[in-house]
């Protein structure tokens, strides 16, 4: 899905499976989009996302299971080659 979007640069795309945790298992999804505009690198980062967890409601609703996305603080080293690992954001309400 990421790679065939017009914007996203399909060479950027990485999908990884990166741990289990209590309630199930975390990926970490990246890729770079060429948009300078920032509203209109928003949208299109709205979009991506709203086509990820739709994709993965859609896996779900079939498999009993449920899935929760936790948002991420955006990786602090962007354009570096060096890997980051993103830090969870906490909840207001904890």
């Amino acid at each position: 899905m990421l790679a065939s979007r017009e914007r996203v640069d399909p060479k950027s795309v990485v999908v990884y499976f990166t741990s289990f945790s209590e309630t199930g298992f975390e990926l970490l999804i990246r890729c770079y989009v060429s948009i300078a505009d920032w509203t209109e690198f928003q949208g299109e980062r709205e979009a991506i996302n709203l086509e990820i967890m739709r994709i993965f409601s859609e896996v779900f609703k079939h498999t009993g299971a449920y899935a929760q996305v936790i948002p991420f603080k955006a990786l602090v080293n962007y354009g570096s080659n060096e890997p980051t690992t993103p830090t969870p954001i906490q909840s207001e309400d904890k």
